[in-house]
């Protein structure tokens, strides 16, 4: 009798191991490629975000033949009664295809007034300001959707978070006079005109486009547009603020979208060039530029170009300062060239 014989098919214990080891050097190799890819069309997209930040801000200077300002604020004399008002970038949601949010804002006042009272078209603008708008996010930093900027002494209100800062140059405006006209001056933005009454003392300007209640044009900016910086990004790794004399459930700090929660809170919506990038400035109050990009931050140049300044950029935080500094100023007549 003839013996059929069976061969068993199959897979080895060896062999598994080996296919296993094999596809997890395969994921090792692939996955910071993947990575990478991913990363790199996160960045596309800040990048991008800048770009049409930049057509909207100039389609804002050929509306108003002026930048707008940086953020507006309301004061009686001395600063005794004031509306927190709104920044630079909701002034510029009609050029950034949303004119219906523009239009159901009042711009006649902000969320709270400084008696805490809330009325019921200053709740409709607290549901605006809290808003996330994809245009003002970096898809690569980790911030959440809102922060609460109700610390140390600001009214109770949550606002949308932004990754663009606005530059107001080099060093920090001076209290109490935050940057406000010497002369009584009327300011417009949507449906507002704010007059502004001046301070018995002097005040000095920042040396960038923006800061409160600014009224820049290209024409101001004798630097050049080209060498002068308009908007850059801000992460909220390095913008996070703590809070020194209240507790709070969540974040607070970080750059916003929709304007300040109190006139003296400049780095709500504008930073400076004074501090390096990624600088954690105190535990209350971040003013610089950061990205969460390796090696540098996407700035918006005031002609609309998008540029990566890189970390080694020449960095003097003293007069007469270096070239990261002189990009913040309009009209210092730094050379710049080949940054």
């Amino acid at each position: 009798m003839k013996k059929i014989l069976r061969f068993r098919s199959g897979v080895s214990l060896i062999e598994l191991l080996v296919v296993i080891a094999v596809i997890s050097v395969l994921v090792a190799l692939l996955l910071p490629a993947v990575q990478l890819a991913r990363e790199a069309a996160r960045r596309a997209q800040c990048r991008n975000n800048l770009k049409q930040i930049g057509v909207a801000l100039h389609g804002y200077h050929s509306a108003h033949k002026l930048f707008p300002p940086g953020y507006i604020c309301q004061q009686d004399f001395l600063g005794s009664s004031q509306r927190n008002q709104w920044g630079w970038s909701a002034l510029l949601l009609p050029y950034l295809n949303q004119a219906a949010l523009y239009e159901t804002a009042d711009f006649s006042a902000f969320v709270r007034d400084d008696a805490g009272d809330v009325s019921p078209a200053v709740e409709s603008n607290q549901d605006i300001a809290e808003l996330p708008l994809p245009m003002f996010r970096c898809p690569s930093d980790v911030a959440p959707e809102q922060i609460d900027r109700s610390c140390p002494f600001n009214p109770s209100v949550k606002f949308g978070v932004s990754n663009y800062s606005a530059s107001s140059g080099i060093t920090l405006m001076g209290l109490p006079c935050w940057g406000l006209p010497t002369v009584a001056a009327p300011v417009s933005a949507g449906s507002a005109t704010a007059y502004f009454h001046p301070l018995p003392v002097p005040c000095e300007y920042p040396e960038g486009i923006f800061y409160i209640n600014s009224s820049h044009s290209i024409s101001h900016v004798s630097d050049g547009t080209s060498n002068t910086f308009a908007i850059g990004e801000t992460s909220w790794k390095w913008h996070y603020q703590t809070c020194r004399s209240a507790t709070i459930p969540e974040p607070f700090g970080g750059t916003t979208w929709a304007g300040v929660a109190h006139c003296a809170n400049q780095e709500h919506v504008t930073s400076v060039t004074s501090l390096p990038f990624d600088n954690e400035f105190d535990e209350v109050f971040s003013f610089g530029f950061s990205s969460p990009h390796v090696g540098g931050v996407f700035f918006l140049m005031a002609d609309g170009a998008v540029r990566f300044v890189g970390d080694s950029i020449n960095n003097v935080k003293s007069p007469p300062y270096g070239v990261l500094q002189w990009l913040s100023s309009r009209n210092g007549q730094e050379t710049t060239d080949g940054f």
